[in-house]
């Protein structure tokens, strides 16, 4: 949210940031000591964690501009809504998957987010045969011929 400006300090008629913000925190804190305490390993439970974290980060990094948009925002804020005030009991929790862990070393940098293209001056076609590729003539012959 704050890499699209948006303020979570204040209150407005639509959207009280505040407290779904501070009851989404008190939510993920109780859930980790859940986590913590129900562990049969405790160093891979708080790398799962760490990767968990680390995934979200980048995800929040990369996608953060898709949020800017105020039904977005709006959709956004219902549905943290309904989550932080249907909290069930402990046992609903999901598992922690240890897969997450191939995930803990991961980098922004990892995925593109563009498609790299070569530059204008290195065009490998030239440009005659393109041209005359782009000519249509109805009575020119194939270029592959039927067997």
């Amino acid at each position: 949210l704050q890499a699209v400006d948006v303020d979570t300090t204040g209150r407005t008629m639509r959207r009280d940031w505040i407290s779904v913000l501070d009851k989404a925190t008190e939510r993920q804190s109780r859930q980790r000591t859940f986590y913590r305490e129900e562990a049969v390993d405790a160093t891979l439970t708080e790398v799962a964690l760490q990767a968990i974290d680390n995934l979200v980060s980048n995800f929040v990094a990369l996608s953060a501009k898709a949020w800017s948009d105020d039904d977005v925002l709006q959709f956004l804020y219902d549905n943290v809504s309904i989550v932080v005030e249907s909290e069930g009991p402990k046992e609903d929790y999901p598992p922690l998957q240890l897969a997450v862990l191939h995930y803990s070393q991961v980098v922004p940098g990892d995925w593109e987010t563009r498609i790299q293209q070569l530059p204008e001056d290195a065009n490998i076609v030239d440009p005659g045969l393109v041209a005359q590729a782009l000519v249509i003539d109805p009575n020119r012959p194939r270029l592959l011929r039927r067997m």
